[in-house]
């Protein structure tokens, strides 16, 4: 009983889980870059590598991106859905290796300023001279570290699409390639790499990916983006018959929500003039109507 309800569980959250997992690879593949970047100058940042990988009290990025691909695909076979399967190791190696490196950071960044400082006594240059080889294996290993985290997360990036492609229903995924196409852009190092991901999801159009993600806006009550979704989907397509249903259904769901609306404040203002015969600061409903049509005023899509 228990293993099926986990297993319920975990189909009703998939595609939340997979959406995480593509945003905390962005964040965690540019955070490493940055570390790279340092690191190849020989500045190393424990602050930065404990972000990534966590502390004692806290995980990081890769440790909840490896927790997520673990409990999304640890039971998967690998002879049916090799993708997920590869994934799932290659992330669980990021992970690790990301944690000899903060270890070898840690070790550089702490202890050999102050072993250095303290040899500066003739008492303790022969310990120093002891430490020094110590220091120069982890520098190495530092090196080593670092180009391999970068090899890894190129082929886990390669992982990652293969995966992504057969998720072309997720609709929180397909919302997140959309609207964060500047995140996905800047892990990958390529401008248009999230617009070419939905091309290769849908070769028949991205008339319908502004379709399913209008699609989910809905159902989420999100009416003012989901009109945006439904009407980018026509502005590629005017003959996309899924975003011309879309507003239909949209214009049906905002007028049951007007009316309920309207019905809850008259029957508020009638119990209002029955006690006092002051309105007593009651909103217009007009403009709790209008904010869910149109939003906040931002613009969802360009």
């Amino acid at each position: 009983m228990k293993q099926r309800k986990e297993g319920t569980w975990l189909s009703q959250k998939k595609d939340l889980m997979l959406r995480n997992v593509l945003r905390d690879f962005c964040k965690g593949r540019i955070l490493f870059n940055k570390i790279k970047h340092d690191l190849d100058k020989q500045i190393p940042s424990f602050p930065r590598m404990e972000e990534l990988v966590g502390t004692d009290t806290e995980k990081g990025l890769l440790w909840r991106l490896k927790d997520t691909c673990h409990a999304l695909w640890q039971d998967c076979d690998p002879g049916h859905h090799p993708e997920e399967f590869l994934l799932d190791w290659l992330i669980g190696t990021l992970f690790h290796e990301a944690m000899k490196l903060k270890e070898d950071i840690y070790l550089l960044a702490r202890y050999k300023p102050a072993v250095e400082k303290a040899a500066a006594s003739e008492r303790a240059l022969q310990m120093y001279d002891k430490c020094k080889e110590l220091f120069e294996t982890a520098q190495k290993n530092m090196a080593r570290s670092s180009h391999k985290l970068h090899c890894l997360f190129d082929k886990a990036g390669s992982q990652m699409e293969a995966v992504l492609k057969k998720e072309k229903g997720n609709s929180l995924l397909v919302r997140f390639l959309i609207q964060e196409d500047r995140l996905i852009d800047t892990a990958w190092m390529s401008d248009g790499y999230a617009r070419d991901l939905l091309l290769d999801m849908f070769p028949d159009g991205l008339d319908q990916a502004y379709c399913i993600a209008g699609y989910g806006f809905l159902d989420g009550s999100w009416y003012a983006e989901a009109r945006c979704s439904f009407e980018k989907a026509l502005e590629i397509n005017p003959q996309c018959s899924g975003a011309v249903k879309g507003l239909r259904l949209l214009e049906r769901r905002i007028n049951e929500v007007t009316h309920i609306l309207k019905r809850e404040y008259d029957a508020a203002m009638a119990k209002n003039h029955a006690n006092n015969g002051d309105e007593n600061g009651l909103p217009d409903p007009k403009t709790d109507i209008q904010e869910i049509v149109e939003g906040n005023g931002d613009t969802v899509f360009n």
